[in-house]
């Protein structure tokens, strides 16, 4: 589901629909500081439900309870996004080189996990992240050089 999901939030993303009907509702009333209160109250609560569903995960309940929590948290990040216009850096280069990181992720993770043997998880992530940007950067030059 969340390849899906991605593109078709990615698709309204890139075509600004949510930034389109925050700007039509504050044409359209009288009051347009009561729309972005809302709009900022929407987000407070937003975030209300990520840490909630950040702290209360379901970890080691149904699976189908696991997945329920994490949709519902990616849901809330996104609308968070979509809400407030945030760009990152982070996330644009890693939606860049995304398939490069798809191909090499899970054989790499699976054949060599030994970053997360010695280190904590958080860390260890953070450094996977690099060795993934660095590998998905380095693929897309290679096919790019072939083609």
């Amino acid at each position: 589901m969340a390849f899906p999901l991605g593109l078709a939030f990615a698709h309204l993303y890139k075509k600004n629909y949510m930034i389109n009907i925050k700007n039509k509702l504050v044409r359209m009333t009288k009051a347009p500081k009561l729309i972005e209160i809302i709009i900022y109250l929407l987000i407070i609560l937003l975030f209300g439900i990520f840490g909630y569903t950040a702290v209360h995960s379901n970890v080691g309940n149904k699976i189908i309870y696991e997945h329920l929590t994490s949709l519902i948290s990616m849901f809330a990040l996104l609308f968070i996004v979509i809400l407030k216009n945030i760009q990152s850096g982070l996330l644009i280069t890693l939606g860049v080189y995304s398939y490069e990181i798809y191909l090499i992720q899970w054989p790499l993770m699976y054949r060599y996990d030994f970053v997360y043997k010695y280190t904590a998880p958080f860390l260890g992530t953070m450094i996977y992240i690099g060795i993934f940007i660095i590998f998905g950067f380095c693929l897309n030059r290679i096919v790019k050089k072939i083609i």
